[in-house]
Order: C-alpha cells, then structure tokens, then sequence
C-alpha cells in the first residue's frame, strides 16, 4: 500500500517508480490517495499501479489485496 501524498518533494508513484528500480522487479502497488484527479488516475494505471481513493472501503481494499496477492503468486 501506498500513499500519494508523501511530502513537497516525492509522490508515491515517484517512490515505488525508485523502488522497482532498486529492487530490480516490478513490486505489486496499490496506491491509496484521498486526490481523485484524473491524471493520478491515469499515472497510477500507466505506473502499473492499482488504485483507491480515499475514504477506502473495507470490501473493496480486501477484494484488491486479494487479487494482487493471486496475481503476485503467478510471477
């Protein structure tokens, strides 16, 4: 899970864009921000993220867990 909001100077995309780059492999992300601008929207789907807006539904959050789990278990 990550927030979009971090600080002035880094977004959570810009983190786990850092993140797979040191890792070397695709980290399964599910970004999680209050902001419902379409461009963060259209970011977090071009970044290979998963995305939920803010307040965050218990069913819905399980259900994505859920399925980035299953699909982290094919790689």
């Amino acid at each position: 899970l990550m927030d979009y909001h971090l600080d002035k100077d880094v977004n959570g995309l810009q983190l786990v864009a850092k993140m797979r780059k040191f890792l070397g492999y695709p980290i399964p992300v599910i970004l999680v921000t209050a902001n419902q601008d379409d461009e963060i929207v259209t970011e977090s789907f071009k970044a290979n993220c998963n995305y939920l807006s803010k307040p965050v539904k218990p069913a819905k959050l399980r259900s994505l867990l859920q399925a980035v789990q299953a699909e982290g278990a094919k790689l």
